[in-house]
Formats: structure tokens, C-alpha cells, sequence
């Protein structure tokens, strides 16, 4: 009998844990638009770091591309080398930046590969974004002090 009941007590704490919200219907339109004039964001649903397993992103992170600013409020999972600064309060993919490199390719219709490099935060090297037209995209980030880190989630016009 305790067998049972610690089986149906794992069992409903799974099921509490999960999320029972879909994820809203991509816009195709609305998703090229906001791509092709420089105002998206991307949501992550996973995290894949170099170093580690992979996880479920379940918080409300965040990264805003506008072709003035970037905003990114992203989850770190991985390992932090010599140099890295981990007293500092905040995560290392947490910050804004307005001075940054960006360039947008278009290697076939609805998808996009965008690079970016900020050049006012040095703990993140690069940025690289596949995004397509049906909501789905990848992040792949090359970081200074840490090992790299792959996301995988939806993209969105900027709210």
C-alpha cells in the first residue's frame, strides 16, 4: 500500500509541475514582419548547454531584438572558466546593449540566420539565431569565460 501511494504522490507532482498551456499558434505574417523590420523576441523553451543535461526553460526569459537595442534575459547553465565574472550578482546572459554588430541573412523563404556581437558586454561573444516563419528557433551562444550554450524555442513580434 505505501508503495501505491508514494507511486500516485510522484505521479501527481509531475503532473503539477507540468504545463498545461499550449503555445499560441504561430502567425506567419506577423512573425516575417517583426522579423524583416527588426522587432522580435525570442522565447526559450529549452536550454542544451555544452557542459550538462538538457532542461526545460519554465520561467518567463527573454531576449528583444530591436535593430537600436538588445535585450537579454536568458538562464546560464554550463561551466565558468578563468576570467568569468560569477560574483556579480546577475546571470551572464542578462544584460542590454546598444552598441552590438548585427547581420541578417535570408538563405530561403521564411527562414532568417541572425548574428549578433555586442561589442559593449564582453561576456558574450556571439549570438547566433535561426528563426522561422512557422514560430520555431534556435539560439547558439559563444560566450568569453564560459562554455557555450543552445536554446531552442519560439519567436514572436515584440510586445
Amino acid at each position: 500500500m505505501k508503495m501505491i501511494m508514494g507511486f500516485v504522490f510522484i505521479l501527481a507532482t509531475i503532473l503539477s509541475c507540468s504545463s498545461t498551456q499550449p503555445l499560441p499558434a504561430a502567425d506567419p505574417v506577423s512573425i516575417s514582419k517583426a522579423i524583416d523590420s527588426a522587432r522580435w523576441q525570442f522565447v526559450p523553451t529549452q536550454a542544451m548547454p555544452l557542459v550538462g543535461r538538457t532542461r526545460v526553460v519554465t520561467s518567463d526569459f527573454v531576449f528583444q531584438y530591436s535593430s537600436k537595442k538588445i535585450m537579454s534575459y536568458l538562464p546560464y547553465f554550463g561551466k565558468a572558466n578563468v576570467g568569468a565574472n560569477i560574483m556579480s550578482g546577475k546571470g551572464p546572459l542578462d544584460f542590454t546593449s546598444v552598441d552590438f554588430i548585427a547581420e541578417t541573412l535570408r538563405p530561403k523563404e521564411g527562414e532568417w540566420h541572425v548574428s549578433i556581437k555586442p561589442k559593449d558586454y564582453s561576456e558574450v561573444q556571439q549570438l547566433s539565431f535561426n528563426l522561422y516563419s512557422n514560430g520555431s528557433a534556435t539560439l547558439d551562444v559563444i560566450m568569453t569565460n564560459r562554455s557555450a550554450i543552445r536554446f531552442t524555442g519560439r519567436v514572436q513580434a515584440m510586445k
